[in-house]
């Protein structure tokens, strides 16, 4: 899980949250389940993420949530999930594929 709080900084010329800010938050929330997911001495990099951005954003909360679908030797496949807090319905839905790999 990842979360961040929205402010000025994140917001494009048009009151609303960029969409590489929702990137990067499940980027960093997915890459972490990869690494629980993985043996002590490994770590991954991002081989691809599929962001589907649902409603726009204009401030609050977000957290952002990811899932191991199906863990391989060497690449994972997971799903995540952006809301803002409170409100619960997904903002962006995500699906990712990350690189295993020995430290």
């Amino acid at each position: 899980m990842a979360t961040l709080d929205v402010d000025e900084r994140h917001l494009n010329p048009h009151g609303v949250v960029h969409g590489g800010v929702v990137f990067t938050l499940v980027d960093t929330a997915m890459g972490q389940a990869t690494m629980d997911a993985v043996e002590d001495g490994m770590r991954c990099a991002t081989i691809e993420l599929s962001v589907r951005y649902l409603r726009p954003i204009t401030g609050g909360r977000l957290v952002a949530t990811a899932s191991v679908l199906k863990a391989g030797r060497r690449v994972m496949h997971l799903e995540g999930t952006v809301i803002v807090e409170g409100d619960g319905r997904p903002v962006a839905v995500v699906q990712g594929s990350f690189a295993v790999m020995e430290a």
